[in-house]
């Protein structure tokens, strides 16, 4: 799969903008994403924690899908299920008023707010105004979103481009980076030798399987190490800066390789990637923090690519906002950021085919 190019993030928007930050095909990709808790950088917001806050996916058709809130620092999985089939959630009609939703879709008696904040890779901030729910489409299935005021009329499902608060406080936007820089240069560099050595231990363990399919797909990569080293890859590169972490830097890297002469029935190449997240101290010195090593093919359709839009700061915890996207499906997820690596503290399934 592929991220979008590095664009120029706007000082500051105030209106919906269709279309912004909306993804391409990935049909190949190797993602760096780094995520600066550089110790007294810069920041854009202030570091108050929010008591509660809201968080929804934010689509390119102008839907909001709340999903989480946090209150005072612990998280829960809010709003109704994504309905596949043919469940019926007892409420007629295919709209309904802030003052008219259900208390069970936000675990709490109240509404959600008409105000809410939207965070993607090209708009940091934006204010997005609600004030109605409405039926809408999760790919195959069908969820309630919250339609934001001035944005088109939703007509399929749109694709999910950012990430929704109700709050700006202690939140951090996710920024690209140009992987040709010095930054992403440096990162890639440190990331090769990491590939390499995953790339050689997952492979010597698939041949080995008793699996016909591992063996097989494992044996479409070229065998020799300096073959796959000289094989081109590409990079994509997001950062935030929050915390006193150091850097924590998230990575996909992928490389694609040919069809093998050896293999004339087979159309789709292999394909390796390499994920997770890495430890900048704040003298440059880089970590792996977490990794993790997919072998697959040019349809990926068992590779999950994770896009993360938002840091949130609640007391001295770090959580990321991330969006997961499957070959058929998708999912919203909050990370917490740890010393020691990463812990997925929740999962809510945003719908699928």
């Amino acid at each position: 799969m592929e991220y979008p190019p590095p664009a120029r993030r706007p000082q500051r928007t105030l209106a919906y903008t269709r279309g912004m930050g909306k993804f391409r095909s990935w049909a190949t990709l190797a993602s760096l994403v780094a995520v600066g808790f550089a110790s007294g950088a810069q920041t854009q917001t202030t570091t108050r924690s929010p008591t509660l806050v809201l968080v929804a996916a934010w689509r390119d058709d102008g839907v909001l899908v709340p999903f989480a809130k946090c209150d005072s620092g612990v998280w829960s999985v809010i709003w109704p299920e994504v309905a596949c089939g043919d469940e019926n959630d007892a409420i007629s009609g295919d709209e309904l008023p802030l003052t008219g939703m259900p208390e069970t879709w936000l675990r709490d008696p109240g509404q959600p707010p008409s105000t809410w904040f939207g965070f993607s890779w090209e708009s940091f901030a934006e204010p997005l105004k609600v004030q109605q729910a409405r039926r809408v489409d999760a790919h195959c299935c069908g969820t309630w979103g919250l339609p934001v005021l001035g944005a088109p009329q939703p007509t399929e499902h749109g694709e999910t481009q950012g990430i929704a608060l109700t709050s700006k406080d202690a939140v951090q936007p996710f920024v690209q980076l140009d992987p040709k820089g010095a930054e992403g240069r440096k990162l890639s560099q440190f990331l090769m030798p990491v590939l390499a050595d995953a790339e050689t231990v997952a492979l010597r363990r698939a041949l080995r399987s008793p699996g016909e399919d591992e063996r097989h797909l494992a044996a479409r990569f070229p065998a020799d190490p300096s073959i796959r080293a000289r094989t081109p890859f590409e990079t994509f590169f997001v950062k935030a800066v929050a915390g006193k972490l150091g850097s924590a830097v998230f990575y996909n890297v992928e490389r694609s390789y040919q069809v093998p002469p050896a293999d004339p029935d087979s159309t789709c190449g292999a394909v390796v990637v390499l994920s997770g997240w890495l430890r900048q101290a704040p003298d440059g010195t880089v970590s792996v923090l977490q990794k993790n090593l997919d072998l697959t093919d040019c349809d990926q359709k068992d590779f999950q690519s994770r896009y993360p839009y938002a840091l949130v700061q609640a007391g001295d915890k770090i959580f990321v906002l991330e969006r997961r996207h499957g070959y058929e499906d998708e999912s919203y997820a909050i990370t917490q950021i740890t010393p020691k690596g990463l812990k997925l503290v929740l999962e809510k399934n945003g719908g699928g085919c």
